[in-house]
């Protein structure tokens, strides 16, 4: 604002209206203005004018504004596994009617992003990396093809359990092998051995056999095998129970 026009006593006449609707107008004394109830997606010419107290009002300085879509509902998972996350969100309060939605997913480890677009409030996103972090994010897309604000979450997939887990007693010993899970590339093996509620013994291979010895006979053993990935992140166990009897 010139510096002159503080000599003046005046005000500004805000008037905006969207294409086929009547303006709408309100005054204030200050540099800046909130409109509200606006409705979402839609272009509004917006105009501002200078009102002198003593009287005359100046040339209306014009924009345009287009408002944005709402954003969806909270994001949540229904369902997650190895290679798939299920989501949903809510529906937006101020929209009726068929709506879509831009799915976006990032590979944290590697920030590499996907994105599609859906017309429902849920999907599935197959075809994951096992334990891995993802973060996820849902935006409106209006009619205009633009786009709300984005909710977000973040999740890691599962890390499959090893398959087929058998136990061979033996005198004294147990013999426990099992096979890779499928999916998995770069994998070792975390195997626990505990009695009487207490860990016993704690292993760490890559191969797909162990054989646990000097067991005490008469003796009930739980034993445990699960998926260790690269970066740390562990399947849940398989277990088997094995009771070491006296007269093997």
């Amino acid at each position: 604002m010139p510096g002159r026009m503080t000599h003046f006593p005046h005000s500004f006449l805000i008037s905006y209206h969207s294409e086929g609707t009547e303006p709408q107008t309100i005054s204030t004394d200050t540099c800046s203005a909130v409109l509200t109830a606006l409705t979402p997606d839609t272009e509004y010419t917006v105009s501002v004018s200078t009102i002198l107290q003593r009287g005359g009002k100046s040339q209306p300085a014009t924009t345009t504004i287009h408002t944005d879509p709402p954003a969806p509902g909270p994001l949540q998972f229904s369902s997650v596994s190895s290679e798939s996350v299920s989501l949903c969100w809510g529906r937006p309060a101020e929209l009726r009617g068929p709506q879509r939605f831009k799915v976006s997913y990032t590979e944290m480890l590697t920030a590499k992003v996907c994105s599609f677009v859906v017309s429902g409030l849920n999907v599935c996103v197959q075809d994951l990396m096992p334990g891995e972090e993802y973060e996820f994010g849902v935006s409106t897309v209006g009619d205009s093809g633009r786009e709300s604000c984005t909710v977000t979450a973040t999740t890691c997939t599962g890390v499959p359990v090893p398959e087929e887990l058998t136990v061979e007693m033996r005198r004294s010993s147990v013999a426990v092998a099992w096979k890779k899970p499928a999916g998995l590339d770069e994998v070792s093996y975390l195997l626990t051995l505990c009695s009487d509620g207490q860990c016993e013994q704690t292993i760490s291979t890559k191969s797909l056999t162990f054989s646990f010895s000097n067991l005490q006979f008469d003796t009930e053993y739980t034993v445990s095998v699960c998926s260790v990935l690269a970066n740390g992140r562990q399947s849940k166990p398989m277990s088997r129970v094995v009771i070491m009897l006296g007269c093997m």
